[in-house]
């Protein structure tokens, strides 16, 4: 008798991804502030072509924090 496998459903991004709420940041500076998440991949990914270090993705809130650091 063959299992019957079950089939994965396909998931729905988490509804803040797509909110505009995502900063890309680098060592020295916030770069861009005010997207969703997959804008923020595609800004990080610009930055990293042209060798801006120390990037990362994070909130609008904890770019506020890092600016006014």
């Amino acid at each position: 008798m063959k299992a019957k496998m079950k089939r994965a459903k396909k998931t729905e991004p988490v509804p803040e991804l797509r909110e505009k709420r995502w900063a890309v940041i680098s060592f020295d500076r916030c770069a861009a502030r005010g997207l969703t998440y997959a804008e923020a991949v595609e800004k990080m990914r610009e930055l990293m072509a042209a060798k801006v270090a120390g990037l990362c993705i994070v909130t609008d809130a904890a770019a506020e924090r890092f600016e006014s650091a």
